[in-house]
């Protein structure tokens, strides 16, 4: 059976009310949602003697979606300036 501890660290959770997002350095936003997903790909692995099937990640996909409350005259001149 698994360790669902092992699984689970808290240690890593991201969790809170309230984040910032830096662009160069320097902060840019306040972000109000952040959602990351990770799709990993795997290929089957034929061990011998053992009929079983093994799995081995071979590469992975990421997407994240940032929410970001409107864009204030701060964050426009900043993205001008810059870019």
């Amino acid at each position: 059976m698994f360790n669902q501890q092992a699984l689970y660290d808290e240690r890593r959770a991201i969790n809170g009310t309230c984040g910032y997002v830096y662009l160069e350095g320097e902060l840019w936003r306040e972000a109000t949602a952040l959602k990351a997903i990770i799709e990993l790909d795997f290929l089957k692995v034929p061990m011998c003697k053992d009929l079983t099937e093994h799995q081995k990640i071979s590469g992975m996909k990421g997407k994240c979606n940032l929410t970001m409350p409107k864009i204030n005259s701060r964050a426009a001149k900043l993205l001008y300036l810059r870019y």
